[in-house]
């Protein structure tokens, strides 16, 4: 889930000792418990992690990550939404953090989320994204039109 404000975009630092991308910035977000719908999912794992209820959310896209270990790999369900306020509660997960979407690339992230960020608040009309990514070769990510 990437969640805007205004310019600016809620990112989750990484704790140290997190067992995937420990130190790096990504969106928030979990899984989905048996029997819950994926839209339910996130506005759950965003109050979970945030104390934010958030407005206005949207399926940006889909992304599917291969890599050994995963068996077929993982399917990544990217929702956007709108935070009506900046204040967030305190997360296990890591630090929260405002970040202006502008100074964004300054930081450590996770390696698919700069190439999303481009995807996340598409011009009218645009379609969900569908993107598939293999780490270990070049951490790159290869969406369904060949952009990226």
């Amino acid at each position: 889930m990437f969640i805007r404000r205004d310019d600016k975009v809620l990112l989750i630092h990484r704790s140290a000792s997190a067992r995937v991308w420990p130190g790096r910035f990504n969106g928030v977000g979990g899984h989905v418990e048996a029997g819950e719908a994926l839209a339910e999912a996130a506005r759950r794992e965003v109050r979970e992690e945030t104390g934010l209820h958030v407005q206005n959310l949207r399926l940006a896209g889909l992304l599917h990550v291969t890599e050994a270990g995963l068996g077929e790999g993982v399917l990544v369900v990217v929702f956007t939404a709108e935070a009506d306020r900046l204040e967030v509660v305190a997360s296990t997960e890591g630090g929260l953090h405002w970040v202006d979407l502008a100074r964004v690339h300054e930081l450590d992230l996770v390696p698919d989320v700069a190439p999303l960020l481009s995807r996340l608040w598409p011009t009218e009309g645009q379609a969900v994204f569908l993107a598939r990514a293999t780490p270990g070769e070049g951490e790159a990510l290869t969406f369904a039109d060949g952009v990226g």
